[in-house]
C-alpha cells in the first residue's frame, strides 16, 4: 500500500468504515430475510450447540501488548 499523508490515511480509514458498515447491513438484511424465508423450521440460536469434538485452545499471550 502507497505511503499517505496523515489526513489522506484518515479520511481512507473514514470511507473503509462507512463501507464495511454498508457491508455488514446488507449482509444481514440478506441474513433476516433467510431466515424469514425459510420460516420456523431453522434451529434457534438458543437451543444446545452440537457437540464439539476439538479441545479448545489456549489463551493467546498478549507479550506484545504487555510489553515484557
Amino acid at each position: 500500500m502507497a505511503v499517505m499523508d496523515i489526513p489522506q490515511q484518515r479520511r481512507y480509514s473514514q470511507e473503509m468504515a462507512e463501507y464495511t458498515a454498508r457491508k455488514f447491513q446488507s449482509w444481514r438484511q440478506e441474513l433476516e430475510r433467510e431466515r424469514a424465508r425459510d420460516g420456523p423450521h431453522t434451529p434457534p440460536l438458543s437451543g444446545s450447540p452440537p457437540k464439539r469434538q476439538f479441545k479448545p485452545s489456549p489463551p493467546l499471550k498478549m507479550t506484545a501488548m504487555n510489553g515484557d
